[in-house]
């Protein structure tokens, strides 16, 4: 076995992983109806980003970024309808959710009205995919000063977090042996915050949540 074949394998492990780290937050999101450590729009930019990379995969013929990316998409977009049925008011993620949309729609009809040659719809999607990745990726900054300055570890629930770390190393790492900025791109700075946020969470610890029954 080879180190990319390795790697491959893990980076699939290691996502398959972090995906599940979602399941326990969504079912007790929806007992409780709390979603203050389950942030609805890493939910909503990760389904739209696992859509992109999962074309992308396409576009380029990678069965690791078609697979992950595919069930990414299916559980991400129902972490979105969870967390749509259990938040009240609904005004701003109703408006979050048809922004994405339609960001998706324009994208869409601009590669294949306006764009149409293949290799240039690959190179735009993948990079349009690592952008939204990146910003997915740098969110946290947000609740690291507020844990900083509160001296808390509230957010994004431990497991999710180290999660997150796992997978950025795995990602990092596939993407440098495939010579891909836009996989590898994306998982330097979410390295680094998520670092960063598990400190906060050892260091301050995080607000219990309701029991679930």
């Amino acid at each position: 076995m080879d180190v990319l074949t390795f790697v491959e394998y893990f980076t699939n492990l290691a996502t398959l992983g972090m995906f599940a780290t979602g399941i326990p937050g969504c079912y007790r999101m929806y007992k409780t109806g709390d979603t203050e450590n389950n942030p609805f729009i890493f939910f909503l930019l990760s389904a739209v980003s696992c859509i992109k990379m999962w074309h992308y995969g396409l576009l380029v013929d990678n069965g690791t970024l078609i697979f992950l990316n595919a069930v990414g998409t299916v559980l991400q977009i129902i972490y979105v309808i969870v967390s749509l049925l259990v938040t009240k008011p609904l005004t701003e993620p109703l408006a979050l959710t048809g922004a994405s949309l339609g960001y998706l729609m324009v994208l869409y009809y601009y590669q294949f009205n306006v764009v149409v040659e293949p290799n240039q719809i690959a190179e735009n999607i993948g990079l349009a995919g690592s952008v939204l990745t990146t910003i997915m990726m740098v969110l946290p900054v947000f609740e690291i000063v507020d844990n900083v300055k509160n001296r808390n570890g509230n957010g994004l629930p431990l497991i999710m977090v180290s999660g997150a770390i796992v997978c950025s190393i795995s990602w990092l790492v596939f993407g440098l042996l495939l010579a891909d900025p836009f996989v590898w791109g994306p998982n330097l700075p979410g390295l680094v915050l998520m670092t960063i946020k598990l400190i906060c969470i050892l260091s301050f610890g995080q607000d219990k949540t309701k029991k679930v029954d």
